[in-house]
C-alpha cells in the first residue's frame, strides 16, 4: 500500500495528465473529476511516475486495459496479432492508438 508521500505525487501526476487529456477518461473519453480518474502506467511499473507513462482514466477502463494487457502479455506471438486485429477493428479511436503507438 502507497504511503502518504506516494499518493500525494500520483495524486499530484493524476491531476497533470488530467488537465492534458481535458478531464476525459484516455480511453472512453468520459468526463471525470479527479476524484474518479486513475492512474494506468503504461509498463505496468507503479514507480514509473513520468507524465509520459501515465494515461488517466476511469476505474472501468483501467481495469479493462490490465485485463487484456495480462492476457496479451501470456499470448503467443500469433495469437497476440489476431487479438490486435480484432481490437482495433471495434476499439474507440483512442483505444486504438495507445495499442498501435
Amino acid at each position: 500500500m502507497p504511503n502518504r508521500r506516494q499518493r500525494l505525487k500520483a495524486l499530484r501526476i493524476r491531476g497533470k495528465v488530467l488537465e492534458i487529456q481535458k478531464s476525459r477518461c484516455g480511453y472512453c473519453s468520459q468526463v471525470l473529476s479527479i476524484e474518479e480518474a486513475t492512474n494506468h502506467h503504461r509498463d505496468h511499473n507503479q514507480k514509473n511516475n513520468y507524465e509520459d507513462n501515465i494515461v488517466v482514466s476511469c476505474d472501468r477502463c483501467h481495469k479493462k486495459m490490465n485485463t487484456v494487457e495480462t492476457i496479451f502479455i501470456s499470448a503467443s506471438d500469433r495469437l497476440r496479432q489476431e487479438i490486435v486485429y480484432s481490437i482495433l477493428r471495434v476499439a474507440p479511436p483512442p483505444l486504438a492508438r495507445e495499442l498501435v503507438g
